[in-house]
């Protein structure tokens, strides 16, 4: 990856094999998600330069015809980078009591709001990998926060879906859900979640 911090200042024209703009825009970011990490090593939200989605554009496919225009927050890199620095924000700001309601589905509506985000994973699986996971919460008597559960429960759907070879890196899906790598490795460890996964693969 370069190391120049230029920002992109780009728009990108889409192939004209691609012919849904969500689905130009989940391509983009499976891409995205599962080879570049969203932090820089000074825990920054990382800088794209030009050379850097150029690169990006040629792997998956989309020729990089890239319009020199003003700073446009459409774009899809830009825009899910954007969407992410507010999302984090609310979900920072919002507090869940976890005494009130059904947890689950609260989880479920966040998990939705990801997915709109990135779509980058099966929300179907991921509603389906839910119920089991919250059933060895209650087995386990240990019910992680909020934001651990979204990122164990993507973690599990991406891992679990084999049309990926690449998976999405770990750092991104923690980031995205405002988790902790201690609340997630140690959750993660806890119920065993690498060893259920081996079972189902």
């Amino acid at each position: 990856m370069s190391n120049s911090t230029e920002v992109i200042n780009v728009k990108i024209t889409y192939d004209s094999n691609i012919s849904d703009d969500r689905e130009t825009k989940r391509i983009v970011l499976n891409s995205f998600l599962r080879e570049y990490p969203l932090l820089q090593n000074d825990n920054s939200m990382i800088n794209l330069s030009r050379q850097d989605l150029g690169e990006l554009c040629s792997t998956i496919n989309i020729p990089p015809k890239l319009v020199l225009r003003e700073a446009v927050l459409d774009g899809i890199i830009i825009g899910f980078m954007a969407k992410l620095t507010y999302f984090k924000r609310f979900f920072t700001n919002c507090t869940i009591r976890s005494s009130s309601g059904n947890m689950e589905r609260k989880t479920r509506v966040y998990l939705h709001k990801i997915h709109r985000l990135a779509p980058v994973f099966s929300y179907r699986r991921s509603v389906a990998n839910l119920k089991p996971l919250y059933r060895l919460f209650s087995r386990e008597n240990f019910f992680p926060s909020v934001s651990t559960q979204l990122a164990i429960v993507i973690y599990i759907t991406d891992k679990l879906d084999k049309s990926f070879p690449k998976k999405i890196m770990q750092k991104n899906i923690r980031y995205i859900c405002s988790c902790s790598a201690y609340a997630f490795h140690n959750a993660k460890n806890r119920l065993g979640i690498d060893r259920l996964i081996n079972k189902k693969e």
